[in-house]
């Protein structure tokens, strides 16, 4: 019973056109024995005429929707695609920028150091030259090498 079932869930259309061609010969058989008047036979075939008109219609809708629902599916399936290769760009990005963070702020450390240590140099030669005398800061300074604020190897004129 329950492959019988299954069988007529699947084929539909071929157990309503079965079904139709039934009620049409039972319809022929009772106008010919004389059960229905002449008159009413063209309505009960225009009826099954419209019940085969309306299933028609509906079997072609359902194409149509299943035509559309696979459309959408392709279309989903592309924009899924579409947004796995941009997380894979953002994700390598953010890498990026994360590898760019991390090397400033190793330049950062190293300018702070620098500047620590000079600073104290520059402390360290201010309280020595606070203990000198003028006579012997003069001389300090003729033998201090020449310091300029322009860096190694750019010509000045």
């Amino acid at each position: 019973m329950l492959g019988l079932l299954k069988w007529v869930t699947t084929h539909v259309d071929l157990v309503v056109a079965f079904g139709l061609v039934i009620v049409a010969l039972m319809v022929f058989v009772a106008s010919r024995i004389g059960v229905l008047p002449k008159k009413g036979v063209g309505v009960v075939i225009g009826a099954l005429l419209a019940l085969f008109g309306v299933f028609v219609l509906q079997r072609a809708r359902r194409r149509a929707l299943q035509r559309q629902a696979k459309e959408l599916e392709d279309r989903i399936k592309k924009r899924d695609e579409e947004l796995a290769a941009w997380r894979d760009k953002y994700q390598a990005s953010m890498a990026q920028y994360h590898a760019a963070g991390a090397k400033l702020d190793q330049q950062l450390a190293a300018t702070q150091t620098e500047l620590a240590l000079t600073l104290a140099e520059n402390r360290a030669e201010r309280e020595k030259i606070d203990r000198m005398s003028p006579d012997e800061v003069f001389e300090w300074l003729r033998k201090q090498p020449l310091r300029t604020s322009t860096p190694e190897g750019a010509n000045v004129p």
